[in-house]
């Protein structure tokens, strides 16, 4: 009689356990999870992105504005170099050698006013000479460019009347044609004054004199 509740027992243990097994397989299978990257491709011919766009633009805006100012800004004048004034032998020839020399009264004179500058010239007593004024003669200082009129622009030649005494000195200079500026009038008026000259001559000594003068103020 104690042989039967084992067997019972046994009998209920198994069909507790095909019951639960019987479940279990019953139940659906669980999905399995997997992690998904995803990345943003830009499509071929797409837009471009904003910011992209932006960063152009204000890209394009710098370079414009870098344009503008190079546009906007004046271009520098090119410096006035000073071009040192000539003596134009043209202007020199038709100054004569009046004063003492016209006043003596003789012909002689007046071919002493055709004389080339730098040049003693003979008359036919093969004695006079015009006064000599060349700077490469006597190494006269030459006029200063003023630093106003190179900036301006302002260029002209200025012819002098330069009374030169008999020491080689000039006695009075004075403006006979403007050059249109002031400035290089008085430039010019003031370097002469200090120039020294080769007196005229007459029968071997020095006299006084009259000489033109042209000095030209030239930018390049």
């Amino acid at each position: 009689m104690g042989a039967r509740p084992v067997c019972w027992a046994l009998l209920a243990s198994l069909a507790l356990h095909a019951l639960l097994l019987f479940a279990w397989q019953g139940r659906p299978p669980q999905p399995s999870v997997a992690a998904l990257t995803l990345r943003l491709a830009q499509p071929a011919g797409g837009p471009e992105p904003v910011i992209a766009q932006n960063a152009a633009k204000a890209g394009n805006q710098a370079g414009n504005k870098v344009e503008n100012k190079a546009a906007a800004r004046p271009r520098s004048k090119p410096s006035a170099r000073f071009a040192a004034p000539s003596l134009l032998p043209e202007a020199g020839l038709a100054g004569p050698a009046t004063s003492a020399v016209e006043s003596a009264g003789d012909s002689g004179a007046k071919s002493g006013a055709a004389a080339q500058p730098g040049v003693g010239g003979t008359s036919q007593g093969g004695a006079d000479s015009v006064a000599l004024y060349r700077a490469e003669y006597l190494n006269n200082p030459q006029p200063e460019y003023p630093e106003r009129s190179r900036e301006n622009g302002e260029q002209g030649t200025v012819l002098l009347r330069v009374s030169v005494s008999a020491a080689g000195r000039a006695d009075e200079v004075t403006v006979a044609v403007s050059s249109g500026y002031p400035r290089l009038d008085r430039a010019a008026k003031a370097a002469v004054e200090r120039w020294r000259f080769a007196p005229a001559k007459r029968n071997g000594q020095a006299v006084d004199s009259v000489l033109m003068v042209p000095v030209r103020f030239q930018s390049p």
